[in-house]
């Protein structure tokens, strides 16, 4: 699983990243002292629980709670406030559906056994989708992405972009040859080359424009980036999906 705890007493923050990571092996702990690091963490990695202190030096805990919600696929995500200001319980379950409510001084084992009643839930979840992720590094963060959630990957230069659900991912140090060998032992037969810059899915394809002067280009469901076409990958992509006269 992916924790945010988002708590600007240091001591106190890093007590609850260790006790989550003593507990839960192979768990992956991010840490943001203020609202604004969070709100960073939120668009640029997936959580699976958080854990909020409501007063921050910046913006509330329960702002940070409405940005949260406010994202599709955080909208029934696991939230755990920790906080002094019990007086604000009504509105953490009202307005956000917060999980728990954990008041100040606590102890740990509270914190633990809070965990292990979500991560069944979650665990069910990452069960039956575990044989389905790309993990993407970069820098010192590494993301699981569900395949399904993807609707293109692309080559640029050094860099390959992930086209998810769940926003662009960046990678470095990678090829689209060898994303592609990840992807076929998944067992995942969705995927396709569809230029030597592209890797679509074609699930979510919706159209293609064909130009007669340049590469052509594949329109996605509910996604405004598009992807290329190389003409040594039309068969291929012909076969995996079928354009009848629109091709």
């Amino acid at each position: 699983m992916n924790f945010l705890v988002v708590e600007d007493n240091d001591i106190t923050r890093k007590s609850l990243t260790k006790t989550i990571q003593k507990n839960f092996i192979g768990c992956c702990v991010l840490e943001a002292a203020t609202g604004k690091k969070a709100i960073e963490f939120l668009e640029n990695n997936y959580i699976d629980m958080f854990l909020l202190d409501i007063e921050l030096p910046d913006v509330s805990g329960m702002d940070i709670a409405q940005n949260i919600r406010s994202i599709e696929r955080y909208e029934l995500a696991p939230i755990i406030f920790i906080t002094t200001h019990i007086t604000l319980l009504p509105r953490a379950l009202h307005d956000y559906h917060c999980y728990d409510f954990i008041e100040k001084p606590f102890k740990m084992e509270k914190i633990i056994e809070t965990i292990r009643k979500l991560e069944k839930i979650i665990g069910k979840d990452l069960t039956i989708n575990k044989k389905k992720y790309l993990t993407i590094t970069s820098g010192n963060i590494t993301n699981k992405i569900l395949l399904s959630d993807i609707y293109f990957i692309e080559a640029q230069g050094r860099f390959v972009y992930y086209h998810s659900k769940m926003g662009v991912y960046k990678e470095i140090k990678t090829s689209l040859k060898k994303i592609m060998s990840k992807i076929q032992l998944l067992q995942s037969d969705c995927f396709v080359r569809s230029h030597k810059a592209y890797i679509v899915n074609v699930h979510y394809i919706k159209s293609i424009i064909h130009n007669n002067r340049c590469a052509s280009s594949v329109i996605f469901d509910d996604y405004d980036k598009v992807a290329l076409i190389g003409e040594t990958f039309k068969a291929d992509l012909k076969s995996k999906f079928e354009w009848g006269d629109k091709y």
